[in-house]
């Protein structure tokens, strides 16, 4: 499950065939199969929803209207925070060549359900762009409020 609402994103407006992509990668940890699957799960939920939206400009004869893609995909990586961290550095510090993305990286890992960032009835802790998901939600492919 990917909240999409709580990811980075990068938006991408293709005016020549009318697109707009709505683009995010998640990380996760080097070898965590249950939160690459999960997070995998939730990239195609999202994924299959391009071409189902459209977002319209204006009326009338003036009117353009835009396909909705989505373009969501999961890495592992060594360490998912940092890479995230190093994605949004925007001071020029960290090396373009230590980044794969410029600002639209999450983290994103499955805790145990008793675990203290989930507060009262929360499943979900996410702060952009660093999301943690309850254990038994792993499998779950729509936003959970």
């Amino acid at each position: 499950m990917l909240p999409f609402s709580t990811l980075n994103l990068k938006v991408q407006k293709q005016t020549e065939n009318k697109t707009i992509i709505f683009v995010a990668i998640a990380y996760t940890k080097t070898g965590d199969e249950a939160a690459f699957n999960s997070a995998n799960d939730g990239a195609k939920f999202w994924n299959d929803q391009s071409g189902k939206y459209s977002y319209v400009v204006g009326q009338g004869e003036n009117k353009i209207v835009y396909t909705v893609n989505f373009d969501v995909t999961v890495k592992y990586v060594d360490n998912p925070g940092l890479q995230t961290n190093r994605d949004d550095d925007h001071s020029g510090i960290v090396p373009s060549d230590e980044k794969i993305t410029n600002g639209y990286g999450n983290s994103f890992e499955l805790l145990p359900d008793n675990d203290a960032k989930f507060k009262k009835a929360q499943k979900v802790s996410s702060l952009a762009p660093q999301v943690k998901i309850q254990y038994t939600l792993k499998n779950h492919n729509q936003e959970t409020k």
